[in-house]
């Protein structure tokens, strides 16, 4: 049976008995179940209640767990408002520190080049007072050599050896006053090359070629003829020169090419 409502409560009617009155079953019928009613209702109310105290409960809890909350995040907050605090004071040390060694290095750098530069211009200094010092010496050297005097048994040994065809044939006569030609303008060709190596540091120097070098050419002597009836030098002793190949009509590539040697390699390939 379903809970009766106020209305239901509100509307009842009972039919009426015998003498104008209301039969008693009817009456405690209904009585039965408005107390039904009510019972439940109570129950409804009690279990009502019940919930309404463990919301309240729920409720509370959820007020001091947002107090809570609020609380940790306030200190999340704070928390994050020092650690940023710290990170940017960390930041600009480091930043202080890095710029700091930076320029003590580009400072050292710069001290050790300006050292090193010193250093290039003391080594230069000292290279050229070298130069200019060793220049010097050679210069005093060649004046000394040009100073010497020719001995006169020296001469006389050169014609003595011209003199004798046996020995040394007269095709190479021509070679002896060349070589000592060549040995003699040697140094003021060197002296020359030295002096044209560095125009630019010799010009403080001031070093010239030496002055009143003339070449002295070797004395060359006469042909020697040999007496009637006897054979020349040349046929009685074999001349050690006699392999020798020169002049201007001398052709390199050709006696290259028909050197035994040459045609030696060209067997081989």
């Amino acid at each position: 049976m379903a809970n009766l409502t106020l209305e239901d409560i509100a509307n009842i009617s009972f039919p009426r008995a015998n003498f104008g009155g209301y039969r008693a079953e009817d009456v405690d019928a209904f009585i039965d179940d408005v107390q039904v009613s009510y019972d439940n209702v109570l129950k409804e109310s009690a279990e009502l209640k019940r919930k309404l105290a463990i919301l309240a409960q729920k409720v509370e809890e959820y007020r001091n767990e947002e107090d809570s909350i609020r609380n940790t995040l306030l200190s999340a907050q704070k928390l994050a408002d020092a650690s940023v605090r710290e990170a940017k004071h960390k930041a600009e040390v480091i930043v202080a520190d890095a710029t700091e060694k930076a320029e003590r290095i580009i400072l050292g750098a710069q001290k050790e080049a300006d050292s090193q530069k010193g250093e290039l211009g003391r080594l230069k200094e000292e290279v050229a007072a070298f130069r200019t010092k060793l220049l010097t010496v050679y210069k005093e050297h060649l004046q000394i050599i040009q100073q010497l005097p020719v001995e006169e048994e020296t001469v006389k040994e050169k014609e003595s050896q011209a003199a004798e065809p046996a020995e040394e044939p007269e095709a190479s006569q021509p070679e002896a006053p060349q070589e000592t030609a060549g040995e003699e303008t040697a140094p003021e060709i060197k002296a020359q090359e030295v002096v044209a190596a560095d125009p630019k540091e010799l010009e403080k120097t001031k070093v010239y070629e030496p002055v009143g070098y003339t070449e002295t050419p070797m004395p060359q002597a006469a042909p020697m003829t040999p007496p009637d009836g006897a054979q020349p030098a040349e046929d009685q002793l074999p001349s050690r020169f006699a392999s020798l190949k020169f002049g201007e009509d001398y052709d390199l590539k050709s006696d290259v090419e028909e050197s035994p040697i040459n045609n030696m390699f060209k067997k081989r390939k």
